[in-house]
């Protein structure tokens, strides 16, 4: 059986600059998940009321939904520096695969749905899954949280070139 490329590779907190959104929205992250026991997810809410809104601008949140052939994820927001969205507007219907180059997406739904089950963040570095001919490397941070408005799971999807800046 012939073993898919990954096209993700695991980096370290260190690795990503400290005024990097990712970094910023980590230590809001991990902040929270101190004040919780292990079995709890941080609420997305609540993470809001102490980050810096502008790290948000390189996030989504997602959904998971039913997909084709098993799961996806429905954005339910996006940010207006995340690299390759090209409107921050939620179109009825939209999934994260309908934005991503094909030949990625089963490692990146993986990606996301491992994160919900394990209930554990990862940081990547990657080229950028969007359906564009210009590839950039960009630092991802994949995050669970629970929706408390929605009572539902999500993840908080980061990507961001890796000299961005949150301050």
């Amino acid at each position: 059986m012939l073993e898919a490329k990954r096209s993700l590779k695991q980096i370290t907190e260190g690795e990503v600059p400290i005024n990097h959104p990712i970094r910023v929205f980590l230590n809001a992250y991990q902040s929270q998940i101190n004040g919780l026991g292990q079995s709890q997810t941080p609420v997305y809410e609540t993470i809001l009321e102490h980050i810096n809104p502008a790290a948000m601008d390189y996030s989504m949140l997602l959904e998971p939904v039913p997909g084709d052939p098993y799961l996806d994820f429905a954005p339910l927001l996006k940010g207006s520096n995340v690299p390759g969205i090209d409107s921050t507007k939620v179109l009825r219907g939209e999934l994260y695969t309908h934005g991503i180059a094909p030949h990625l997406a089963d490692e990146r739904i993986m990606e996301l749905a491992g994160s919900i089950i394990l209930q554990r963040y990862s940081l990547t570095a990657a080229t950028s899954a969007r359906n564009r001919t210009l590839n950039v490397r960009v630092f991802r941070g994949v995050f669970p949280v629970w929706q408390a408005q929605r009572q539902k799971p999500g993840i908080l999807l980061f990507i961001a070139l890796p000299y961005a800046e949150a301050r």
